[in-house]
């Protein structure tokens, strides 16, 4: 076996999740983290990981890579990618979406523009109880906005990649047919 063959099984095994489900802190979850929806990529379990940590980067709240790992294991997601997916929100990211977010909340409340010159952490921390209900509501309206339109993309790029790009497998069972 060559380096590099050496290198792709050690990765696959990675992907697979083989030394998470060996962790011995996870046992109590039995052999459902043995599902291997929650390890590989394929059509449903990507699509529904995307959806999930998509959805929950734009949740307020803290702890979303936990918050993303559960729902991802109780819908049978990848883990991998629902997680992953939730650092869309970052130190950067956080900041305008959580304005879009109150924007869109504020719409679909119909209530009236808080008026400020200058947009603060302390002007945010300040006026919290005034603005929580539209960004709540913005957040969840964006999130399962963003989340299923991130599962329907998946979709349509799983479908297309495989139409346009047969599998090897595929390839060969056509082949077979034609001689």
């Amino acid at each position: 076996m060559t380096k590099s063959s050496q290198h792709n099984a050690k990765w696959r095994r990675w992907l697979a999740g083989h030394h998470i489900r060996q962790h011995r802190s996870l046992q109590f979850l039995g052999t459902r983290l043995h599902d291997v929806n929650l390890w590989r990529f394929n059509r449903y379990s990507t699509s529904m990981g995307a959806a999930i940590g998509i959805f929950v980067c734009f949740m307020p709240i803290p702890m979303q890579m936990l918050v993303a790992a559960i729902f991802g294991f109780l819908c049978r997601a990848n883990l991998v990618l629902s997680v992953a997916l939730v650092w869309i929100s970052n130190p950067i990211t956080m900041g305008p979406m959580l304005f879009i977010c109150y924007k869109l909340g504020r719409y679909f409340l119909n209530t009236p523009a808080l008026i400020t010159s200058d947009w603060s952490f302390a002007v945010f921390w300040n006026n919290l109880n005034l603005i929580w209900q539209p960004l709540l509501l913005g957040c969840f309206i964006a999130g399962l906005a963003s989340g299923c339109i991130g599962f329907i993309l998946i979709q349509i790029a799983w479908r297309f990649i495989a139409h346009h790009f047969p599998s090897d497998e595929e390839q060969d069972h056509t082949h077979a047919q034609r001689d």
